[in-house]
């Protein structure tokens, strides 16, 4: 049967799995949901995945939604050997804090500003939600400061799931290297891994979704 995922070109969350894929050297095969069909409310895709997202992965009928922990399974499965996700206890759970904060409050926040743009048909963004969105840069110029990656000394998959966040809110806000250059290095820095390029489709596909949704007004 092998690993298939259920994806949409585009998705930051998407993106994070495709690219933590690539560092493991595992192969998905990809299944994309037609969302302007609400193919993702089907009868069928429900059944895989109650809350309608994506991703979700199928590996041999066990089902797995949620990009946070579609990463920690495909590490704990099949990628034992690289360091994104290390078996020390304390190291292990400043990783998953760094998940949860990105969904909780980076991609909640990044969200909260293109929502509106892709599916209200709202002209332009809103200031408010612009400056919440603004604020994560902060508090990750602050985290960055203290460290290389996100959770510590070394790259992990909380950095992944992060950067896939950063990648989509970059679209719309860039990150100004004047006011975040510790963020605007690491950012940089995560761009010259291979497993980038797993991304880049997904990249373009939300820039060029967000450009011709402006340019209709």
């Amino acid at each position: 049967m092998g690993k298939k995922l259920y994806i949409t070109l585009g998705s930051p969350p998407v993106n994070a799995v495709l690219m933590a894929a690539k560092a493991f050297n595992i192969h998905l095969d990809l299944h994309e949901l037609d969302f302007s069909k609400q193919e993702n409310y089907s009868e069928w895709y429900l059944k895989i995945n109650p809350t309608s997202t994506v991703p979700a992965l199928d590996d041999e009928g066990f089902i797995v939604w949620d990009s946070h922990s579609i990463l920690v399974y495909l590490q704990e499965k099949y990628g034992k050997d690289t360091d994104l996700y290390p078996k020390d206890l304390k190291e292990k759970l400043k990783i998953l804090q760094f998940l949860n904060f990105d969904c909780g409050m980076l991609f909640r926040r990044m969200g909260d500003c293109l929502r509106p743009i892709f599916y209200d048909d709202q002209k332009n963004f809103d200031p408010k939600t612009l400056e919440r969105a603004k604020s994560s840069y902060i508090i990750l110029e602050r985290i960055l400061k203290q460290d290389k990656f996100v959770a510590g000394a070394y790259l992990s998959i909380a950095d992944i799931s992060v950067f896939a966040t950063m990648i989509a809110q970059n679209a719309f806000m860039p990150i100004d290297e004047q006011e975040f250059p510790c963020l605007k290095k690491w950012y940089s820095h995560l761009k010259s891994f291979d497993f980038y390029g797993a991304a880049l489709e997904g990249e373009v596909a939300l820039k060029n979704g967000l450009r011709i949704k402006l340019e209709d007004y």
